[in-house]
């Protein structure tokens, strides 16, 4: 057997800028579509104005000049960090850590915007927390941190991304398509053979195409559009991508200097420091700080307090700042209960955890490396518990998977029982990151709405928002351009914006300080971190 493959048709494409017609065979042992569509570049005419008290966070960059050499970025080997005080302080004590920021030249630099991170961390203990940074914006930079245990941890800080590199990430946004290029996939009902692949965005914009397939209505009344293909809009069976990095394309779109700061040469860079800090009992002659309050008895609100440190690792298991953890009984906490996780890969990560935890059978196929883009539900009869991980909605990065997977978040909260206890996670942050981030924020509305409905109509819905987290020393080739991690914090912010009148009624996962003291380096978290995010759900939700 053999599969024609069309992209895309001339006669639905602009054929003075746009791709031409291609019939391309593969064979029946290819096990996915593999052309990859024509791309041309245009800048973003449909990205909105940014709403009253709101920046668009790629306004505070796009503007920068271009560098003319990369001796002018900050230098790690030159730049200055010391500690102002005493270097030997009790438990529970507050550190000020000053960090100067020198380039090449080694002259200072005398402006701010850089992405500086500080944390501690004495690795015999598994003992970790983060600083809280403030940018100064004359090039310094002062950390705040707070000692958890007795010990000597070292300092560390790094330059995670220098203002350049974050510039330069925020101007890819306003060009379409998106460096990670959504796809559609079409395939005929009645010839399986013949397939043809579009390029999508969230927005009303394919470089090329004068007409589109409008897919708000198949996407739950999100905003989703592709190129029309010579076959029907209502072929629409798979989405898909094309990392546009990868396949040298970029090159056409960036000069050379913003191909350097594109590559992982200037990215978290630990700046030496050389500081180990003596952390001696108090009166008390405690050797770890242990909050008093137990987190299920605290309000929900105060999981919205981002102030760092949020908390500290030891022994490699985290501790709340603001309350301690109780030894849980699941089996009682989680019966007659439904937990949902909605998200990307991070939650599935956390779905796999606590299937550990309260095993249950599989109602639909495994979760499996191969096959990890689909919905996943599994149950426990004599606890009458389920447990369930569902994919967000479109924009995600992904290889042809099945359109129907997709749904809005509002669209899941819909769908829940009036009566039915709920505990339900939800987490949307790498797969938005290849896009400008008013689709952030537009998905945040999304979910505030859904959140509403479903708290008006249902008492025992716990609601779980997990923030973004850190991976700031990411191996990956493309880490810089299609998924920078300096959205991190901006992204955490609008989530606080948006969610301000609902902080008393649902849960933050605040999961930033957990992996930038870490040193998350890739965007799946190691296993620990994920059972700490575990661990804190449950210690928060499960009943006072």
């Amino acid at each position: 057997m053999k599969i024609v493959v069309i992209d895309p048709a001339e006669n639905e494409v602009n054929t003075t800028t746009g791709p031409v017609r291609q019939l391309v065979t593969l064979h029946e042992e290819e096990s996915s579509v593999s052309l990859i569509p024509l791309v041309l570049y245009e800048n973003c005419t449909k990205i909105p104005d940014a709403p009253r008290g709101i920046i668009w966070v790629e306004e505070e960059y796009r503007h920068d000049n271009e560098i003319d050499s990369i001796i002018e970025l900050p230098d790690p080997i030159k730049s200055k960090v010391w500690i102002e005080g005493n270097f030997s302080v009790n438990i529970g004590g507050t550190v000020i850590i000053r960090i100067q920021l020198y380039n090449g030249r080694n002259e200072r630099r005398t402006r701010g915007g850089d992405l500086v991170r500080v944390w501690l961390k004495e690795d015999r203990l598994g003992a970790k927390t983060t600083a809280q940074v403030t940018d100064n914006t004359d090039g310094s930079y002062t950390a705040i941190v707070k000692t958890f245990w007795v010990g000597s941890p070292q300092v560390q800080a790094a330059i995670i991304s220098p203002r350049e590199v974050i510039a330069t990430a925020f101007e890819r946004r306003y060009k379409c398509p998106p460096v990670l290029m959504n796809t559609a996939v079409f395939q005929h009902p009645s010839d399986a053979n013949m397939v043809e692949k579009t390029p999508c965005n969230y927005d009303n914009q394919i470089p090329g195409y004068k007409h589109v397939c409008n897919f708000t209505q198949e996407n739950y009344n999100r905003p989703w559009y592709c190129g029309k293909p010579r076959l029907s809009c209502q072929y629409w069976t798979m989405a898909a991508d094309v990392n546009l990095w990868n396949t040298g394309k970029e090159k056409e779109l960036l000069s050379n200097m913003e191909q350097e700061l594109m590559s992982l040469k200037y990215t978290a860079r630990k700046i030496i420091t050389n500081i180990t800090l003596t952390v001696t009992e108090d009166s008390k002659g405690e050797t770890v700080l242990t909050p008093k309050s137990k987190c299920n008895h605290l309000n929900k609100s105060v999981t919205w307090d981002v102030t760092s440190p949020t908390g500290y690792f030891y022994n490699n298991k985290w501790t709340n700042r603001q309350c301690s953890y109780s030894d849980l009984d699941l089996k009682t906490c989680l019966k007659n209960t439904t937990v949902i996780l909605i998200g990307d890969s991070t939650t599935r990560q956390m779905f796999e955890r606590i299937k550990q935890l309260i095993p249950c059978e599989w109602l639909t196929d495994i979760l499996s490396p191969g096959e990890k883009h689909h919905p996943a539900l599994c149950a426990n009869k004599s606890m009458d518990f389920n447990l369930g991980w569902n994919l967000h909605s479109l924009p995600f990065c992904t290889t042809n998977t099945p359109r129907q997977y997709f749904k809005s978040l509002s669209a899941y909260l819909n769908e829940l029982s009036d009566s039915k206890r709920y505990v339900v996670v939800i987490h949307f942050f790498a797969h938005f990151l290849n896009h400008h981030s008013h689709v952030f924020y537009e998905t945040l509305l999304d979910l505030r709405k859904g959140i509403n409905d479903i708290l008006a109509r249902n008492d025992h819905v716990s609601i779980v928002i997990k923030g973004p987290h850190a991976y700031s020393f990411s191996k990956s080739p493309d880490h810089v351009v299609w998924m920078p991690d300096m959205y991190s914090k901006a992204y955490e912010k609008l989530i606080l914006d948006v969610m301000k009148d609902l902080q008393h009624r649902i849960y933050y996962l605040n999961c930033m300080d957990m992996t930038v003291c870490t040193e998350q380096w890739h965007i799946h978290a190691e296993q620990y971190v994920i059972n700490s995010m575990v661990d804190n759900v449950f210690n928060f939700v499960c009943d006072k």
